[in-house]
């Protein structure tokens, strides 16, 4: 049985070893954000998230991808990954009366994205490709922090180290969720090509506020920068 085994993950893996694959830095500029759901009989708002907006994030990084068929492949990728969203309405959230009007937060997750997924290429031409992508995303939260920012010069340092603290935070480190988009390959020479993807990351485990009963969920939307060599 010992003898069998490696001669089997030769078998199995042989065929994908021996088709095209390439591997990719990836630089993907972002808006993050999150929906929520909440429990209320009364149908009021949660105060908590009136203030929430969108803020500027990034993943970076890199992938493989491997040809299973013509126009299918299939591949992995290992991110750095920030996802979360900005408050500018911090007065109930943190009980300063200051804090609604002269400070800004961004709650910021750091991750390390693991996402695993298929493209399918409807287009493939000699210079152009175009593919839909989708998957899963494992991500583990390495920190989770508050940017602080003031409109104006005058600041309080206890205010400041207050709201340094986030008011969400994960139950768990790790985190999982959906990836989808679409993307566009040029070729610039038989060993090097250039890629755009338009992708969303929509994670699927909720960050809990006790305080108002609700949970939000992350999502980024973003374009993602490739630069792609081909292994064989």
């Amino acid at each position: 049985m010992k003898k069998l085994l490696p001669f089997l993950f030769f078998v199995i893996s042989y065929p994908l070893l021996a088709q095209e694959m390439t591997w990719s830095i990836n630089i993907a500029p972002s808006i993050a954000y999150r929906t929520f759901s909440y429990q209320d009989d009364q149908g009021n708002l949660p105060v908590t998230v009136v203030g929430e907006k969108p803020m500027h994030a990034f993943d970076f990084g890199i992938d493989m991808r491997t040809c299973l068929h013509k126009r299918m492949f299939i591949g992995a990728a290992l991110l750095y990954a920030q996802k979360g969203f900005s408050n500018n309405y911090l007065t109930e959230v943190y009980q300063y009366e200051k804090a609604g009007t002269t400070y800004l937060i961004d709650y910021r997750q750091h991750h390390l994205d693991i996402p695993v997924f298929v493209t399918y290429h409807v287009i493939q031409k000699s210079a152009l490709s175009f593919y839909a992508i989708a998957g899963m995303v494992n991500s583990i939260l390495l920190d989770e922090n508050n940017q602080v920012a003031t409109k104006g010069n005058q600041s309080d340092p206890d205010i400041l180290q207050a709201l340094s603290r986030p008011y969400l935070q994960s139950a768990s480190i790790h985190q999982a969720g959906l990836l989808g988009g679409f993307g566009i390959t040029t070729t610039v020479n038989d060993k090097t090509q250039i890629g755009l993807e338009a992708q969303t990351k929509w994670m699927l485990t909720p960050l809990r506020d006790i305080r108002s009963s609700t949970n939000r969920y992350l999502y980024t939307v973003g374009l993602n920068f490739r630069f792609i060599r081909k292994l064989r």
